[in-house]
Parts: C-alpha cells; structure tokens; sequence
C-alpha cells in the first residue's frame, strides 16, 4: 500500500529506435526516503515486459522539467541534448526533490543500456553515435580556444579536466603507453644525453624570445637534435606550432606560448583543439582510440599530456608544470624533468608500434628552420664543447622521425609491446566497442593462467566498475581503484560476506584491477530501513569483518547488498573495500565526502579509521541521524 506521503513521478521511456525518442509518459508511486536505485526497480516493473530483459541496474536516469503537452518530444529532446542531471544510483529522492513533484510535468528520462549483448552483431548505430560526437563539435580555432567558450560550445563533448568528471574513464586506463609514461616518471633511469638535454632546454626556455615564433623555432630545433623532426605544417587550415606525424597517424602535438605574462590563452586547452581537429581526418567508422602525446610550452614552463578517443575525446596533464626559473630550478627538478623526456621518447616509439609505422618513413621537408634569433646565440650552441650532439643546419637532411640521436638509446630502437598491449585491433578480438572501455582486457587467475574477459558494460556511469564475461558462464565484476585492502575483501569473502575475489593486480600508474563475483542486483538489495532481522544480519557481518582486526571506513547503505532467505535470514555482502584495513593502519582519504553523506562527528580527513566509526555507519542504514 503507498503512504499518502508518497511522490507520484512521471517518466518517460527512451525507445530503441531514436535516441531521445521516447513512449507516452507513466508514473510510478515512490516513499521519498527511497534511492534513486529502488525508484529504477519500479520503473522495470512498471514497465514491463518492455523492460525484462534488462536488469534494473542497469537503467540511466536523467533529471528533467518538461510539461506534458502537445510539444513533449521535442521538449525532453531539447533538454537532453542541454546535459541533464544524472541522478546517481545512491542519491535518495527527497534530496532530489524537497517538495513533491508537480503531477503535470515529466521529471525522470529513462534511458536503457545501449550497449549490445555479447556475441551480437554490433549496430551501427553506436559507431555513428561516436562519429556523431565528432561532428558535433562545433569548430573552434585553436588560436582563439580559451576556457570559457571551449566550456560553452564543446560542453560533455570534449574533455579536459575542467571541472573534473566521474563519468569519463580516465586515460591512463584507456591505453598502457600512458600508464607506462607515468610510471616511468618515477622509476626511469635517465641517461647522460637526457640530463644534457633537460640543461640545454633549461638554457634555453629561461631566456626570453622576441616573438612566440622565435620560441617555438628553437623549441623545435633543440627538440630534434634529442629526439625527432617537428613538422610546422597545418592540420586542418590550422598551422601548429609543431607535430609528429607518420603515415596518417599523429603521435605528437606541441604548443607554444611566448611568455605567461599577457596571455589570455592556455597551451595546453589549444593543443586540444589540434587534436580535435586530427580526429576530423580519420575514419567515421574507427574503433582506434587514437593516443597521442602533447608537449605545451609557456615562457620558461614546460608541461606534458596526452590525449585518446573513448567515449569523448580528451586531454589531461601527465605531468606537473616544470618551471625553470633559476631559483626553483634544483637537481631534483633536473631529474623530473629529465625522466619526463626519457619517458616521452619511449611513448613515442611505443605508439609507432602501436600505430604500425616504419621507422625509416621521411618527415615533411616544410619545417621553417630560419630566422635565428642571432648568428652568435646559434654559433654558441654548436660551439658548446658539453654538448654531445649537434643542431641542425639551416638545411638539414631528411631523416626518420625516430632515427635515435644517440645509438645507445637501445629503448627507442629495440621496444617490444607486450603480449596484451593497446593496438589498433583491441587485446580481445571479441570485445564490442573497445573505445567504450579500458584496454585492460585480462587477469591471471589463482592457478597462473591468463584469464580474457570482454566487458559487457559499465555498472555505475561514474565509477570505474565493469560487468565483463570470461566465460559463457562466468561472469564477473571489474574495478579499477587506486587503493584497495585484499586481505580486508579475502576475509570477508572467505566467511561469505563479501563477493569471490578472483584476483588483485597492480597495473602502472598507480592503478589496481579487481576482479570479483557479479552478484545480480535483481537478487540482492540494498538494506533501506529493512526489517530487525535485517538489521541483525547486517550487524553479525560487520562484527565478522572486526573480528579479523580490520576496519571498513565506508559502511554506508550502498557498500552493503542483502538477499532474502528462509526463516527470515539474510544473505549479506560487504562491498567496496578501498579505505579498508587494519585497524590501527588505516586512514581515511583527504577528501571525504561530508556534505550529504553520514559521518560520525570524529571522522577527520586523513585520519584513522575506528572500529566505532563503522559501527555507528551501521546504526545510521537502519537509522538514519537527522
């Protein structure tokens, strides 16, 4: 029976046929103290048989406001294509809705899971969707992009880390070359010619140039005596200030500013633009995410990034912004920056592999290699006795881009890619829609052997969280998080509180890949205000997880599933382990969450996890404190 305090909710269904082409509105009746999750199971079972083949969870919700007359669809059309709220599966509705919604307006755009089942033939439609993304960016030149109307006009299109995203896979799980370059910021071993060259561009950044010009001629002269030709050439009607680029494939984009002071513009965003725009050569139908790597130079600063198309093309930092101001500029500045140059000659010779190019193709012959700033300052650094290599004459002979400077570099001239790495045809042959996905394709299972799996889809639209199949039976859930206790998740798994734990694998860049049992979210259930029995069963599972001495961190409704037994018992699974571990050691992150989310009043940032802590979470699923 609903309560007369219940919200009535009008939602529309989005067809298969059209996207944003929706069924005549229905209402579902709804406590306001539920989730956004228990609002999606009404609606699967309101909806059905329209919905029975596919799991509640699986179900995207939109927050919309449109009336419900004679212009609906093109209402919800319009503002779906405006971004809408998503409302994410553990919000409760009276946050969403302080007072109840109005009955003569549609509020939820339900929106089914557009990826394919595995094993079906792939649609065209999701490939046009990408490529309809593309052609939805509305051209910005690069010399004119700047914060504000890249924000405007590429809004949920393009990213680039402004404001951050949940919902974009980061980049270092999109493609190995990136979690490689990261990782190789750390442990790389830097040769004498990078200390050489990471002085010789130090001299040359701290000195001011005449004109941005200038600064990127040298830039480019200095960059190939180290490593490789800079090609000025244009993409698209537009002129870089620098790129590498072999067959169809660009592995490299640069931009340059002339000085920090007075400039509106931001290097980094502008490069973006460029790689937008190489994006615009390739095929509609390509499945590659096409990695790329980009160097941005303002003044005497120095940055690196890297961009791929996923989902929606992106660009993010890989690197601090080095300065090489002479008082900041340390020995152990020396060394960051000399492993970000070591690094980056090694991610451009993977992503020569990667894109299949030989490495004797010639570069353009269209490089500007005129107008020295002066005859004295170029003769002072072909003169410099230090100096192990040489600039390039005014007319330099053609060469391949990635002709080492120096033969020993055996990294540049002997890279193998590894067994499972990210080419243009994915690790896992079978795998629908690779771009969707990270490259990660595989784990090792208890007895050693390599085990593939093909992801089937994402679980939460803001959480690195996969529903793969390994095999026509198995299947499993994957996370990529960056901190996680195995011996907190192996304990509860091992007295049946937790989800199978199939494997914990460190990848680069800081990442860990956890591979568990899928439980179906039509079994279980988050606990709500359940029954004392409930209660009881949630409880004796967290004093399970205390009794081995660990601490969880984040028992909230959402890291706990229930299934119904007989008797009144409950199946219960703890979830979400990435704060755990013993007690003692484990603290909590610098950026909890205390704004809408229960904490008991001695949670501190950065500090140590209790016990009690848990407890009193525990109190608050079936209790909620005011």
């Amino acid at each position: 029976m609903n309560d007369a305090s219940d919200y009535t909710i009008f939602c529309v269904l989005e067809t298969e046929k059209n996207p944003f082409l929706v069924t005549d509105p229905f209402s579902v009746k709804i406590s306001p103290n539920a989730t956004v999750y228990e609002l999606k199971k009404m609606i699967k079972e309101e909806r059905k048989p329209d919905l029975d083949h596919i799991a509640a969870g699986d179900l995207t919700l939109y927050q919309i406001e449109v009336s419900d007359d004679d212009k609906l669809r093109e209402s919800v059309s319009e503002q779906m294509r405006k971004a809408p709220t998503l409302l994410r599966a553990t919000k409760i509705l009276n946050k969403v809705y302080e007072s109840p919604p109005r009955n003569d307006r549609v509020h939820i755009f339900v929106q089914p899971p557009s990826h394919p089942n595995i094993g079906e033939k792939r649609p065209s439609t999701l490939i046009d969707t990408r490529s309809h993304k593309r052609r939805r960016v509305e051209p910005i030149t690069p010399s004119s992009a700047n914060a504000r109307n890249v924000e405007r006009k590429l809004k949920d299109q393009f990213y680039w880390g402004r404001p951050y995203r949940a919902d974009v896979i980061p980049m270092t799980l999109h493609n190995e070359i990136f979690r490689d370059f990261v990782d190789d910021l750390s442990n790389y071993e830097p040769t004498g010619q990078d200390f050489k060259f990471a002085a010789r561009l130090k001299h040359k950044m701290m000195k001011p140039h005449k004109t941005e010009k200038k600064r990127c001629n040298w830039f480019r002269k200095v960059w190939e005596a180290y490593c490789s030709r800079l090609d000025a050439a244009v993409i698209n009607d537009c002129p870089t200030d620098g790129h590498l680029r072999e067959g169809n494939s660009y592995l490299m984009i640069t931009e340059g500013k002339k000085e920090i002071e007075g400039n509106k513009e931001d290097p980094l965003l502008q490069a973006g633009m460029y790689y937008l725009k190489v994006l615009g050569e390739q095929p509609e139908n390509a499945t590659d995410k096409f990695p790329c790597l980009i160097i941005y130079y303002m003044g005497s600063t120095l940055g690196f990034a890297g961009a791929i198309w996923g989902d929606i093309p992106q660009i993010a930092a890989l690197t601090p912004i080095y300065t090489f101001h002479a008082e900041l500029y340390s020995s152990d500045m020396a060394l960051q920056v000399a492993r970000a140059l070591g690094a980056t000659k090694k991610a451009l010779n993977k992503l020569r592999v990667h894109y299949g190019t030989s490495p004797e193709v010639l570069v353009p012959e269209s490089l500007d290699w005129s107008d020295p700033e002066s005859d004295e300052e170029e003769a002072e650094l072909l003169e410099d006795p230090d100096a192990d290599y040489k600039l390039p004459s005014s007319n330099p002979k053609p060469k391949s881009s990635f002709e080492p400077a120096n033969p020993k570099d055996q990294y540049l001239q002997n890279y193998e890619p590894s067994p499972i790495a990210s080419n243009p045809s994915p690790s896992n042959p079978l795998q629908p829609f690779p771009y969707l996905f990270p490259d990660k394709t595989h784990f090792v299972g208890s007895g050693g052997n390599t085990i593939q799996f093909v992801y089937h889809q994402r679980l939460f639209p803001d959480k690195p969280l996969f529903h793969v199949k390994a095999t026509e039976s198995l299947y499993l859930v994957v996370k990529f998080t960056t901190r996680y206790s195995e011996a907190a998740h192996r304990h509860c798994a091992e007295h049946g509180i937790a989800p199978r734990l199939y494997a914990v694998e460190k990848l680069k860049a800081g990442w860990i890949m956890v591979v568990m049992e899928y439980l179906n979210f039509d079994e279980y259930d988050y606990p709500g205000s359940k029954t004392p029995e409930a209660e009881l069963s949630v409880t004796r599972a967290l004093e399970t997880l205390h009794n081995g001495g660990y601490v969880h961190g984040d028992f909230r409704n959402v890291n706990v599933l229930i299934k119904k037994l007989a008797n009144d018992q409950f199946d219960v699974k703890i979830l979400d382990f990435d704060w755990s571990g013993k007690e003692g050691d484990a603290r909590y992150p610098i950026d909890i969450n205390f704004h809408n989310i229960y904490r008991p009043p001695t949670v501190q940032l950065g500090g140590e996890i209790k016990q009690r802590h848990d407890q009193k979470m525990a109190e608050n699923i079936f209790r909620p404190t005011k």
